[in-house]
């Protein structure tokens, strides 16, 4: 398939979510080339699923912004139009959204990977 990282490896990448198949599946080839750090298939669970996964192996957190448009149940737990989770550092954001843009494909800056501590809308997830 691709070297995508399974997990996120350190705090302060952002993260970002993708609509377009056909991005998704860019991303994915182009991994190894240092456009970003790693993309995820959302799973059936949904997007904190996938987040809480991603932590999993480093031990890391996330600080999530929900999408306005969407309940945030729907947006959490259930079928959103998000289909993955890429994750990128700052020297890389530029490159990314610029590249997106430019090939109108649509992306939200959903959070950033933090130390450990998991929020949601700026509050405190409990575990």
């Amino acid at each position: 398939m691709n070297d995508s990282p399974s997990y996120f490896r350190e705090s302060d990448d952002n993260f970002y979510l993708l609509t377009d198949k056909e991005a998704v599946d860019y991303i994915e080839d182009s991994i190894g080339t240092g456009f970003v750090n790693g993309i995820r298939r959302i799973g059936a669970e949904g997007i904190l699923a996938t987040l809480e996964d991603l932590c999993s192996e480093q031990g890391l957190g996330y600080d999530l912004i929900t999408d306005p448009e969407l309940d945030e149940k729907q947006f959490l737990y259930g079928n959103t139009p998000y289909i993955a989770i890429v994750w990128l550092s700052e020297d890389q954001q530029d490159d990314f959204e610029n590249f997106m843009f430019s090939h109108d494909i649509s992306i939200l800056l959903s959070g950033t990977v933090t130390d450990g501590e998991k929020l949601i809308d700026d509050e405190i997830v409990d575990d």
